[in-house]
């Protein structure tokens, strides 16, 4: 049974590729990766080999591993995928320059 034997949540279709959230909160994809649109590195990355079997996106593909995926989405006709991930705000007086570092 795909998607772990979860129910479907939510999910997104684009041109070719589509992205499925369980309702246990994972993500999965599957299509095309010629552009990485479904958020996985593996051997079809950059070719228009399809991906027929939906596989688990990793959180930890993004950022720095402990950002965890807010939402994802996708364009109805684009051969991409964007992906929000989260990251705290610093404190009053502190401050990341690129809120991507420490707060200083």
């Amino acid at each position: 049974c795909p998607f772990g034997g979860a129910h479907i949540k939510d999910f997104i279709t684009a041109n070719a590729h589509t992205l499925v959230l369980s309702a246990d909160n994972v993500w999965w994809s599957f299509g095309l990766n010629s552009g990485g649109q479904l958020l996985r590195n593996n051997e079809n990355l950059g070719l228009a080999n399809a991906n027929p079997e939906p596989e688990i996106v990793s959180q930890f593909v993004f950022g720095d591993s402990n950002q965890p995926f807010l939402d994802i989405e996708s364009g109805s006709t684009a051969d991409h995928s964007l992906v929000q991930t989260y990251r705290d705000f610093c404190t009053p007086g502190n401050y990341s320059i690129d809120r991507r570092s420490p707060c200083e």
